[in-house]
């Protein structure tokens, strides 16, 4: 039996729902059972209205769209195309290869993006379904480039499904009688059409000893904390880190565009090109949730230490973070996971990154750990100084490799 599916986004891989059609003849109508969610729920009257739009007649029946499985609540307007051509195709037969549908209807029949067209991508390609269908203004350039990069990482050992971008429910229709119809090609692209490749910057020299920390810490993915006075240069030898990073697996880059696809943060710059090293830059301010992402009934949402996963978390002015912030790395550092238990059940967030964190000595940024900067440059009691570094903890600290002290320019040896 031919089926319709849908990605089910509920975890943090998505997976696939199953559209299941049963008609009787009683009063016309339309019932979506299987745990739906309201938005969910509310597809019955777009689309009947998008089968009028289309020029296809409704079954004059009572239709009961079944999302399987039924336990698992179910949300996002994307699955309106995939329910919309389940009661198309239970009505009309046809010999048709199973189909994941991903799109929003119109009450017109246009089909509008819901987003996470990459997760519905993965979920088929997991499953071994070899054709998604999907609204022809999601596959943005951003978009292509994103997917290309999922099917460069084999993932999985199967066919990488094919990809036809339709704009209306008709289109859809003619695509799942047609597999060869609105077919999308994936293959890379020229350096023309990518735009021209962009310029390095330039990085200044670094003192040779810290040259040698810097490289110890990149070779070896050793997580560091550069300790100093303002000034002394703790940013530019993490420019250093950050270029000389090892790129992730593709299996983690896979991870990374689902993951990114989950993200409330804003949307890059669609022509700037994929980092290959991800650098999540955090600064004093941040939450403790912020960090280690939530899980609620509406969805998941990962923190930054999954956002990090598989690069570099710059954490700057360490010492100013809050103290819940700081003692939340404790698991990422040490498991390379964040758990997060819920009334809902327990969920596990990837959170396996290099951290790269800056800090000053005192509150004003002006000791930098010698007899003469007490005198000159510093404007703090010696209890502030105290209180100020007894902010890292013991076990925080222990589980940072390298913990460097970078002097003030004017106060450095030679070597």
């Amino acid at each position: 039996m031919n089926r319709i599916y849908a990605p089910l986004n509920q975890d943090l891989l998505p997976t696939l729902q199953t559209i299941e059609v049963f008609s009787s003849l009683q009063l016309p109508s339309i019932h979506i059972v299987g745990l739906p969610a309201p938005e969910v729920s509310e597809a019955r009257e777009r689309i009947r209205a998008a089968f009028a739009g289309s020029g296809f007649e409704f079954p004059r029946r009572r239709v009961v769209l079944n999302l399987s499985p039924a336990s698992v609540r179910k949300r996002g307007t994307g699955t309106d195309l995939a329910m919309a051509l389940a009661v198309l195709a239970s009505e009309r037969e046809g010999d048709r290869a199973d189909t994941v549908a991903w799109g929003e209807l119109s009450l017109e029949g246009h089909l509008r993006s819901p987003g996470q067209e990459l997760r519905a991508l993965y979920a088929a390609w997991s499953q071994g379904v070899e054709r998604v269908i999907l609204p022809s203004e999601a596959l943005t350039p951003r978009v292509r480039s994103r997917i290309r990069a999922l099917k460069q990482s084999g993932a999985f050992a199967s066919r990488f499904p094919s990809l036809q971008a339709v704009a209306s429910f008709q289109e859809a229709w003619k695509a799942l009688q047609n597999p060869t119809h609105f077919g999308v090609k994936l293959e890379t692209e020229s350096p023309e059409a990518q735009g021209p490749a962009p310029s390095a910057t330039p990085l200044l020299r670094l003192d040779p000893w810290l040259e040698r920390v810097i490289g110890v810490a990149a070779a070896g993915d050793h997580h560091l904390l550069l300790l100093g006075s303002r000034g002394s240069g703790k940013t530019v030898a993490l420019e250093w880190l950050s270029a000389l990073a090892s790129e992730p697996s593709a299996e983690v880059r896979a991870l990374r565009l689902l993951l990114s696809e989950l993200s409330q943060a804003a949307r890059p710059d669609p022509t700037s090109p994929e980092p290959a090293c991800p650098i999540r830059r955090i600064g004093a301010q941040v939450k403790a949730s912020a960090l280690v992402g939530s899980a609620t009934p509406s969805g998941i949402r990962p923190g930054e230490f999954t956002l990090a996963h598989g690069g570099i978390l710059h954490a700057d002015e360490f010492p100013e973070w809050s103290r819940d912030s700081r003692e939340a790395l404790r698991e990422p550092l040490e498991s390379g996971r964040v758990t997060l238990t819920r009334v809902q059940g327990q969920i596990e967030f990837p959170a396996r990154f290099q951290l790269a964190a800056t800090g000053n000595l005192c509150p004003c940024g002006g000791w930098d750990g010698s007899r003469g900067s007490l005198e000159e440059d510093c404007r703090c009691a010696p209890a502030a100084r105290r209180s100020y570094l007894a902010r890292l903890s013991g076990p925080v600290l222990d589980r940072i490799d390298l913990v460097a002290h970078v002097p003030a320019p004017h106060r450095r040896g030679g070597g």
